[in-house]
């Protein structure tokens, strides 16, 4: 199932914010790897013997990762997970300098 997330930016962090109503703390795994962030988990459905007359939840395993657009620093990254709402913080990157470039006349 698709997971939404929503990507923002605050001075020295990216921020990457999901809700995920109905998954349990312990089955969400969240990777950085250079600049790809994924979540993983799973949501499991209400107990009861529905009959589903519309359905638009997604109930099960769900994985989603997405390319960052900042140089992070993964190691560095913590999550919080309250309400049914995954926060990711990751510090952002010294900003790669641009190097000069001269012109030589042939």
């Amino acid at each position: 199932g698709q997971l939404a997330v929503d990507v923002a930016e605050e001075e020295n962090d990216v921020v990457i914010i999901s809700t995920i109503a109905g998954a349990e703390a312990q089955t969400l795994e969240v990777i950085v790897h250079e600049d790809m962030l994924t979540i993983r988990g799973e949501r499991k459905p209400p107990e009861g013997r529905y009959v589903y007359v519309h359905q638009e939840c997604f109930w099960g395993k769900f994985s989603r990762s997405i390319i960052l657009p900042f140089d992070v620093k993964g190691d560095l990254a913590y999550a919080q997970y309250q309400h049914g709402v995954l926060i990711v913080r990751i510090p952002k990157a010294e900003m790669q300098r641009r190097v000069p470039i001269t012109v030589v006349d042939e």
